[in-house]
């Protein structure tokens, strides 16, 4: 069962707005943005608008689907290494770490454990590492970090080595996962072509991401904490997902749509005290969630992908 007084507590929206507005401050008063020309993945100049969030453009490829920030930090340090972003984290996650291992981590496992039963696994943007500490009961782990203090913290609390940068990793892996991290990264596809070349041939790659033809994004629009430039640069959907394998001779071996779209919402007339329809979305969150999840709507994307042969 998920628990939206865990996950969604009345003040999840306001934190959100706060850590994206001072991040655009940050950045601001370092090494500043840099304005994105063309299409990251395709290249191509033809794009429209799809939303305007801190007074950030945020287009949508007219080409390949993808959407995406206009601008990037010019460094991302100003995003990611700070002793504040560490204690941001921290505070978002590792509260509720225990939670997030039984409910989350136990599940992906299982997704993972229908295609490899053992091995070494690589998670791609570990961050505080609730996911490896489960991972590691079943397979050799490591994981990758840009964040300097949260790497630290990692090695100190869990004994779990990660790397800044892929390029720094010389061995191959049974399986990467990539959770909540490709709308990060400063170029898709240059990040799938890099973890790509750490796969074993015969290996998979588990991508977890937004999906932005979903209810949570229709309805939520500029209130949806899921668009917040600078943390979330890209926003993908399943045919602007296949656009980019295609780019790197993978397949899509599975899909999956899974979202909190309706604790999203939940989140939001909680705050705004529409108690009312807040407490039904509560009372019915599962049975609703289930068929947004079902109707290929819901506002996380999962792909389970491999080398084409």
């Amino acid at each position: 069962m998920i628990n939206l007084d865990k996950l969604r507590p009345i003040n999840f929206n306001l934190n959100s707005e706060i850590k994206t507005r001072d991040a655009i401050k940050f950045v601001k008063k370092n090494h500043g943005f840099r304005k994105i020309i063309v299409c990251p993945v395709c290249k191509s100049k033809k794009k429209e608008l799809y939303i305007i969030q801190n007074k950030i453009k945020i287009v949508t490829c007219r080409n390949c689907n993808l959407t995406y920030s206009e601008v990037q930090p010019q460094n991302f340090d100003d995003v990611y290494s700070s002793e504040d972003f560490l204690k941001k984290q921290i505070n978002a996650y590792d509260k509720t770490r225990k939670y997030r291992i039984e409910r989350f981590a136990v599940e992906r496992i299982k997704i993972l454990k229908k295609y490899k039963k053992k091995g070494s696994l690589l998670d791609f943007g570990c961050g505080t590492g609730w996911f490896l500490e489960e991972a590691k009961k079943h397979y050799k782990v490591n994981g990758v970090e840009y964040s300097d203090s949260i790497r630290k913290w990692l090695k100190s609390n869990l004994g779990i080595t990660s790397f800044k940068d892929i390029a720094q990793i010389k061995e191959k892996y049974d399986i990467i996962t990539a959770f909540d991290v490709i709308e990060h990264v400063p170029s898709p596809l240059n990040f799938l072509q890099k973890i790509k070349s750490k796969l074993k041939k015969d290996g998979l790659i588990f991508i977890y991401t937004p999906n932005i033809d979903s209810l949570g994004f229709s309805y939520l629009r500029e209130k949806n904490n899921l668009l917040c430039p600078p943390h979330h640069l890209f926003y993908f959907n399943k045919n602007s997902f296949q656009f980019l394998c295609n780019k790197v001779k993978m397949k899509i071996v599975e899909t999956q749509f899974k979202g909190l779209d309706i604790g999203d919402i939940y989140g939001l007339l909680n705050r705004q005290k529409s108690k009312k329809t807040a407490n039904f979305l509560k009372m019915n969150f599962e049975k609703l969630q289930e068929f947004v999840d079902r109707n290929n709507y819901s506002n996380h994307i999962r792909f389970i992908i491999k080398n084409k042969n």
